[in-house]
């Protein structure tokens, strides 16, 4: 007993060493390798026993996320025993084990950690002296995974499994350390806020003597809001704008055509729903507002003035109105409202416009 706690302080040991690091959500295929220790405890027809030996395992499997965080999975894996002679059966000769099987996993992410709970059904079979010894059973265990990059996850994992043949039991205990590599990821970065450039002042000359000249008062700042639908302009998920989506930046464009944003700026602010997590959805609110923002300096909107933030899920308009809603398709028609494009448009009305 004492072993085992030993190990698994060394395994959440190494889990927190790394905690400072982002990454994106688990969700996808994977796959990985793991390294570690296996005890044995042999009982049954043979004097009772334990040995220890060096384990190391291969896995590939894929992650669905649901109701915002929860994290159900289900992966395929092998691992091998080391050949080692047990301490009073080493007379015997020497012994490991070669496992297979698949398990389904249950987990829930936090920010970038991953508590999780895995059961499923593996082949125990037996090496060299004891390679007569086979059984299929059942196989379960607790684990975490943090991801430390974008792609890369560090795991730290127990798992069990009690294999009998011909009157002979194992319980079997696995304590690993490995490296998944997730396909697809992407990092969120910060949102990024363009820096409008310095107005400058025009600079009025002194009047010379006698003659009077006069100035032609400034025209007023007018600022004008805009509130888009998101679900006009981009697919469920997406930052890549519609046809229909183009159809209303166009018709937006024509309502401030004769707004001259020279002497003030654009603002393009994106906002989505509360499903997913904080990472996810900032990166997403930026990238539709940047899609948004360069589709409006193609029409011929001055770059430099064009400012980009994203505020994520932040800020929605539904409330709690969605509150008691658990289908997950009526959820996303009810949080439609939250996601967003708003757009304030600052400047000088032209002539053509007065």
């Amino acid at each position: 007993m004492k072993s085992k706690q030993i190990k698994l302080l060394a395994i959440a040991s190494l889990l927190a060493s790394v905690y400072a690091i982002g990454a994106d959500n688990f969700s996808g295929f994977y796959i990985g390798g793991k390294a570690g220790a296996n005890q044995m405890d042999f009982t049954g027809k043979i004097r009772p026993d334990t040995t220890e030996s060096l384990t190391v395992g291969v896995e590939a499997g894929y992650n669905y996320v649901f109701s915002n965080n929860f994290v159900l999975g289900a992966n395929i894996f092998g691992d091998y025993v080391d050949r080692k002679a047990a301490t009073t059966m080493a007379n015997y000769g020497n012994f490991g084990a070669d496992i297979w099987g698949a398990d389904l996993r249950l987990g829930y992410q936090i920010d970038n950690l991953m508590p999780y709970a895995k059961i499923g059904y593996a082949h125990y079979k037996g090496t060299d002296v004891i390679s007569d010894f086979s059984d299929n059973t059942w196989h379960a265990g607790l684990g975490a995974e943090y991801k430390i990059a974008p792609n890369w996850g560090i795991t730290g994992e127990w798992t069990v499994m009690h294999p009998e043949h011909d009157g002979t039991k194992i319980k079997s205990n696995s304590f690993m350390l490995g490296l998944n590599y997730h396909f697809g990821a992407k990092a969120a970065p910060a949102p990024v806020v363009a820096t409008p450039t310095p107005r400058v002042e025009p600079v009025v000359a002194s009047p010379e003597p006698i003659k009077a000249t006069v100035v032609p008062p400034k025209p007023p700042m007018e600022t004008r809001h805009f509130s888009l639908k998101s679900d006009v302009l981009f697919d469920f998920g997406k930052a890549t704008l519609k046809p229909q989506g183009r159809d209303e930046l166009n018709k937006l464009y024509e309502q401030v055509g004769n707004i001259n944003v020279q002497d003030g700026q654009a603002i393009v602010v994106g906002y989505t729903d509360r499903m997913g997590s904080d990472k996810y959805n900032t990166q997403l609110g930026y990238d539709r507002a940047r899609a948004v923002g360069n589709y409006l300096i193609s029409r011929g909107a001055p770059a430099d003035r064009i400012q980009i933030h994203s505020m994520g899920k932040a800020r929605p308009v539904t409330g709690n109105t969605c509150d008691g809603i658990k289908n997950r398709d009526r959820l996303v028609a009810c949080l439609a409202p939250d996601r967003r494009v708003e757009i304030d448009v600052q400047g000088t009305q032209t002539a053509a416009g007065q």
